[in-house]
């Protein structure tokens, strides 16, 4: 198992540029063909915490929980569920999407749900930011807990890898 944990770590540090260039890749696909393109990366989160804020906040009154406005912890929770959702989902028909890398060519099939999960991660960043933005924009000091985000999205990735590759 340690040995094939080893192969897997060695085939990504080899695959890099590829990995990197195919996940570059699949972002501009991603918006390929829609009126506002690359914008929509922007514009989506922003809408949907708008629409989400609307309704519980206003809507069903919402009070904020341990002096954290409702926006921010809303943003919070809804960026690491809509990654974790994207990565699963995309990670599950990435093989199947790719089948003609794998049948015509000597191309190892273990690193499509790696790129997966970079794409998602570049487009997710635009969620963070929008999280990171409210956060100064609501006067929320500082606090050296923020920092166990990186350890959080490693185990998410983690996990999110196992599905994907058990998914199909």
């Amino acid at each position: 198992m340690i040995k094939s944990f080893y192969y897997f770590i060695r085939l990504i540090f080899l695959q890099k540029n590829l990995i990197i260039s195919m996940a570059k890749r699949e972002v501009a696909t991603q918006y390929v063909g829609s009126l506002l393109g690359f914008i929509w990366t922007f514009i989506n989160p922003m809408v949907m915490i708008f629409v989400f804020w609307v309704v519980f906040s206003v809507g069903f009154r919402v009070q904020p929980k341990n002096d954290v406005p409702f926006v921010v912890w809303l943003t919070a929770g809804m960026a690491a569920w809509f990654v974790f959702a994207e990565i699963v989902n995309g990670s599950a028909g990435t093989i199947v999407s790719n089948a003609h890398l794998i049948k015509k060519t000597l191309f190892h099939s273990h690193i499509l749900p790696v790129i997966k999960i970079i794409a998602c991660l570049i487009t997710h960043s635009v969620f963070l930011l929008v999280l990171i933005g409210l956060i100064v924009f609501q006067n929320m000091p500082f606090s050296f807990y923020y920092f166990q985000f990186f350890y959080y999205l490693f185990c998410m990735c983690v996990l999110a890898l196992g599905l994907g590759y058990d998914a199909p």
